[in-house]
């Protein structure tokens, strides 16, 4: 009977790891506080990418070369020079594929319908919001953006 060791074992284990897609998630918000929330709870799952406005998010959308790994953009909804809606149109044009979800602290109707009509969102998330309810909201993107990839069907 073989025993793995605790070396084999971690090194099976890099080895699944590194076989599994990591995917990016961008996180877009002005408030420092917030950023570190959303790392937080995200960084385990994915590749975590951040910007602190939605013109700092379009830069790192156009430095990425190939997108196909950008799985999906988190965004407040109101910052300085470019909110949430304008980043997620102009993504819709860049990453066509990739997932879009945003967060606000203000619940306001024209948001809510900007932000589905014009930004092509899959979810939007009101503040305060639990590290699960994030969570679950970008693995649900993920899942969207791994979909529409394999049929190459934009949103």
């Amino acid at each position: 009977m073989a025993v793995f060791s605790t070396k084999n074992l971690a090194q099976l284990q890099a080895g699944l790891d590194s076989a599994l897609p990591r995917y990016s998630v961008l996180i877009v918000d002005d408030k420092e506080s917030n950023l570190s929330v959303m790392a937080s709870v995200l960084r385990d799952h994915f590749h975590v990418l951040e910007a602190r406005d939605g013109l700092e998010a379009v830069g790192i959308i156009n430095s990425i070369g190939t997108a196909d790994k950008l799985a999906c953009i988190v965004s407040d909804y109101r910052m300085p020079r470019m909110g949430g809606v304008e980043l997620f149109i102009e993504a819709k044009r860049l990453v066509p594929l990739t997932s879009r979800i945003m967060v606000s602290g203000y619940i306001d109707v024209d948001a809510v319908i900007d932000s589905i009509n014009l930004g092509g969102i899959c979810k939007f998330i009101v503040k305060p919001y639990d590290s699960q309810q994030l969570l679950d909201a970008v693995n649900f993107a993920v899942q969207q953006f791994e979909v529409m990839s394999k049929t190459s069907v934009a949103i």
